[in-house]
């Protein structure tokens, strides 16, 4: 359970500094919230909320970006986002350390060493102890948090590898996983007329959208009247994989559109959808019996994938039960105030 501490104040940092040192440790590092009565102070947090804020930059480009935060209600969003994912990796430190505890997990001497030998090398790639030094200034990561992370990184690597290595409490044999594939997976193909430009991704002229409506209904009508549905794949689809996946594609949810994992996961075998619009365009679907060939052909990346979503699945369920207690300085923190709460 979640319980919210928030305020509408708007703080001037400059001036009521000060009110701050409630929410600090005997170090001086502000608290943004605590876990579990675990404190999670502002370096670590604003390391996640600065890694996501990159993640975001990346992909509308940073100049776009940062034009798009001007516009107030999607920089409110924005903010919200942020801060909630870096509420989420906090948590999930926390409450994954915690239950290394409970699973009998921890670090080992030689872990240990493992992690000292690459701080050393990491120093010494930077070209000393001054260089790392600065880079944690320019980068905002205190040394305890550098450790913290890399710690962290092999507990949880650990904690994977009991759960899902050899003989791991979690590992699931052949026959556990063909199950779980057959249950999750479907084969389908379609004939695609797109509305995108398949090079970038931008919306074609309203003109041609509108054509490639009237063609897809046209194809549509064709196979109801008995015309050949692979035939029409190869003649008309535009689907820039189908040279590669030419007997249609084998997938679960998240690996296509929601439209058009929905659409096939409603059909029958061997039925075919009336016209389904997805963000790429027009569909027409053909329903086809689960192609086990891939699953032989790829069973690591299979059992890989369902051991990912395990996890993630366990990771949530320790998180969604977490006690999450924030601060004022958690409702106070933006992206314009960050160097304050480091320190700067």
């Amino acid at each position: 359970m979640s319980i919210r501490r928030s305020t509408a104040l708007v703080l001037l940092l400059a001036l009521f500094a000060g009110l701050f040192a409630g929410c600090s440790d005997a170090n001086g590092a502000v608290t943004m919230l605590s876990v579990d009565g675990t404190d999670v102070y502002a370096d670590e947090f604003i390391y996640y909320y600065n890694t996501m804020l990159a993640s975001f930059q990346n992909t509308f480009g940073a100049e776009n970006f940062n034009t798009m935060m001007q516009n107030a209600e999607f920089a409110e969003t924005m903010e919200n986002s942020l801060k909630t994912s870096a509420t989420n990796q906090c948590a999930m430190r926390i409450t994954l350390t915690n239950a290394a505890k409970d699973l009998g997990i921890s670090l080992s001497s030689e872990d240990q060493k493992t992690l000292e030998a690459n701080k050393k090398e990491t120093i010494s790639n930077l070209g000393g102890t001054a260089a790392y030094e600065n880079y944690l200034k320019e980068t905002g990561i205190s040394d305890r948090l550098f450790d913290m992370v890399n710690e962290f990184s092999m507990l949880y690597n650990k904690i994977f590898d009991s759960f899902y290595g050899e003989s791991g409490s979690r590992t699931l044999t052949k026959d556990q996983l063909k199950t779980y594939f057959t249950e999750n997976y479907l084969t389908a193909n379609h004939i695609l007329k797109l509305t995108v430009d398949p090079s970038t991704g931008a919306a074609l002229p309203d003109e041609q959208v509108a054509a490639a409506k009237e063609k897809i209904d046209e194809i549509l009508a064709q196979i109801r009247g008995g015309a050949d549905f692979d035939t029409l794949v190869e003649t008309e689809s535009e689907d820039t994989g189908k040279t590669t996946n030419p007997g249609g594609y084998t997938f679960t949810q998240g690996d296509m559109t929601a439209e058009f994992y929905e659409a096939a996961l409603a059909l029958s075998e061997g039925e075919i959808s009336d016209v389904v619009q997805s963000s790429l365009g027009y569909h027409i679907i053909k329903r086809l019996p689960l192609d086990m060939e891939y699953f032989d052909e790829n069973l690591s990346a299979l059992s890989d994938s369902y051991y990912e979503a395990d996890f993630y699945a366990y990771i949530t369920s320790l998180t969604s039960a977490a006690d999450i207690q924030y601060t004022e300085d958690y409702d106070n923190l933006n992206s314009s105030n960050l160097n304050y709460y480091l320190g700067k």
